[in-house]
């Protein structure tokens, strides 16, 4: 039997472009993160792959309305190029 909820696609958007700005750092932070995040990228990238997976498993099971397919596919192509970005940035990494 199908279950219905609410599904706040535009936090989940909000939390990858932080992610994303955080780890490549194009946000403020104070300079301990930022060492902490060069130090850590690739372990860090690695999560942020496996979370975009798991997401993209999640959004898989989701059957939308009429009126939510569109926000639905929107947001898993930018939850694949997510994952994408994350890919290639741990092999532009590896290729050091």
């Amino acid at each position: 039997m199908p279950m219905k909820v609410d599904f706040d696609h535009e936090s989940l958007l909000m939390m990858m472009d932080m992610w994303k700005k955080s780890v490549d750092m194009a946000m403020p932070m104070k300079d301990e993160f930022k060492i902490h995040m060069m130090q850590n990228r690739q372990s860090i990238l690695q999560n942020y792959e496996r979370a975009a997976g798991a997401w993209l498993l999640a959004i898989g099971c989701m059957t939308p309305d009429d009126e939510g397919k569109a926000e639905l596919d929107a947001t898993r192509a930018k939850v694949k190029a997510f994952q994408d970005w994350a890919k290639a940035s741990i092999a532009d990494l590896d290729a050091l």
